[in-house]
Formats: structure tokens, C-alpha cells, sequence
């Protein structure tokens, strides 16, 4: 199963999001279209009130604990659903740059 529909998976069945956006951007860096090494990822949640940032970043790795083993560039923005309704359901993410240096063939 290819790793954006494993972590669409596993990012539904934890959070339950009112928003999802998973970017496959490793094409931007080099690699092939079918490729799956850089990924953006954007998730709204009412599990991310009343927690602080870090407790929503370590729930994000907790639940992509396996495939954070196969990906060279993850970067991702959790935002509660109070914050995303606040800022009228706009999610700015822009994705870092890569300074190459992969291992992976």
C-alpha cells in the first residue's frame, strides 16, 4: 500500500479531521512522480484542543510512528479546530526547503 494512503489512514482513524491536505512534494526535490520521500501535511482536529503544541506533535508521530521509518522529509502543521475556524478555514504551510543528501535510491 503506498505511504500516502497509509498515512491518510492512520491520520483519519486517529484524529477524526474536519481537514486533511497530504502533499506528496517529492517530485519538488528531485525525485520521481511515484516517488513518496517528501510529504506535506496539514490536519485539523478537535483531538488537538487543550493541548499543547508539542503533545500534538508527538500524537502526529505517535500515529505515523511506523511510516516517519520510510519517509526522508516530513513537515506538518496540526491546528485545533477552534484555530482553524478563528482564521476561516485557511491553512498556510509552506514546505521546507531540501538540502538533498538522501540515502534513499
Amino acid at each position: 500500500m503506498k505511504i500516502q494512503t497509509r498515512l491518510k489512514m492512520k491520520l483519519d482513524a486517529a484524529f477524526s479531521p474536519l481537514f486533511l491536505e497530504i502533499r506528496n512534494e517529492s517530485r519538488m526535490h528531485g525525485r520521481s512522480e511515484t516517488d513518496e520521500s517528501h510529504f506535506t501535511v496539514i490536519v485539523v482536529s478537535h483531538t488537538f484542543e487543550h493541548k499543547s503544541l508539542l503533545e500534538q506533535q508527538r500524537m502526529v508521530h505517535a500515529a505515523l510512528h511506523e511510516e516517519l521509518k520510510e519517509i526522508h522529509a516530513f513537515s506538518f502543521k496540526t491546528i485545533t479546530a477552534s484555530q482553524w475556524e478563528k482564521n476561516g478555514q485557511v491553512a498556510n504551510l509552506i514546505p521546507p526547503t531540501c538540502r538533498g543528501g538522501s540515502s534513499m535510491a
